[in-house]
């Protein structure tokens, strides 16, 4: 797409791929894993988490629903993700929907409705009551900053 000569919004492709690659930049920090078998295990599950995070995240915000699929406790992920992110699972699912949330409103020109229902949200106003708790600014005024 970038390269057709009369797309006009080269500049969204460019910034959709920016915040793709700084999304999966800080995703990826490496955490320095101890010779500690039980480490390394942490490491693995924490791992698992943010692989279903990243899939799961449009269908499900809910501690208990990922570490059900991981087959561990609730308290087993929270040790995992304290041990090596330093945040709890709540803590690490809003940081994703947050940023998501961002890369999707200055990316793309989806009306508010569609960008709550994709990111599992029942409508538009229950994801702008989020997103301004979160941001302390509503998605349509953060869209038009960012624009």
């Amino acid at each position: 797409e970038y390269e057709k000569p009369a797309y006009l919004r080269k500049f969204e492709i460019i910034s959709s791929y920016l915040n793709i690659l700084l999304i999966k930049t800080e995703n990826s920090n490496p955490v320095s894993i101890s010779e500690e078998p039980y480490d390394r295990e942490n490491f693995k599950y924490f791992q698992k988490f943010i692989a279903l995070l990243e899939q799961d995240l449009p269908n499900t915000h809910k501690v208990l629903d990922y570490s059900k699929k991981m087959g561990i406790t609730t308290r087993k992920l929270s040790i995992v993700c304290k041990s090596c992110k330093g945040k709890s699972p709540k803590e690490i699912i809003h940081e994703y929907l947050v940023v998501e949330s961002k890369r999707l409103l200055t990316s793309s020109t989806y009306p508010i409705k569609r960008i709550a229902l994709q990111l599992g949200f029942s409508d538009q106003y229950q994801f702008s009551k989020y997103f301004k708790k979160h941001e302390k600014i509503a998605p349509v005024r953060y869209r038009k900053k960012k624009a």
